[in-house]
């Protein structure tokens, strides 16, 4: 069986954020097609323009690229499957079989997170759970029905 569910981790900051790096981006390229007209006529100065403008541009796109994502959690053959998707690509960040993990419900007050190395893919403030696997621990939001066949071992 296949069951998937997505978070999307959306702010008005974020997407606020993104559009400013990008037009950023825009204005660089500007910059770096000017450096490159006036290079051509033979100063130095426009040609380092042209180099730093690219460089400028090319890093606040992969900012902004990288600032909102989704979270999809899934379970897939038995096994739960929790990714991080970006608009160019996705990335599987936890991978294992039912029953080979531990979940834990987490409180924000009885529970201390500064101190542990942890990914936190958190979206929402509701329904959150700590999954330690063989290697690595996640604190994610899931269903309950997630958490149910990842406490008995088995979809259910």
């Amino acid at each position: 069986m296949y069951y998937r569910l997505v978070f999307t981790n959306n702010s008005k900051t974020k997407y606020s954020l993104k559009i400013l790096l990008l037009i950023c981006g825009i204005l660089c390229d500007i910059a770096a097609l000017f450096g490159l007209i006036l290079a051509s006529l033979g100063s130095l100065i426009y040609l380092l323009l042209l180099f730093i403008s690219l460089a400028f541009s090319i890093l606040f796109r992969v900012i902004a690229l990288r600032l909102v994502y989704n979270v999809e959690c899934s379970l897939n053959s038995g096994n739960l499957v929790i990714s991080k998707i970006f608009p160019h690509k996705s990335k599987v960040v936890f991978c294992e079989k039912l029953g080979k993990f531990e979940i834990s419900v987490v409180n924000e007050e009885k529970f201390d997170l500064k101190n542990n190395n942890y990914i936190d893919l958190r979206t929402q403030n509701e329904e959150q759970y700590l999954i330690c696997g063989q290697n690595i621990g996640v604190l994610c939001n899931l269903d309950r029905y997630i958490y149910a066949c990842a406490l008995k071992g088995e979809e259910i």
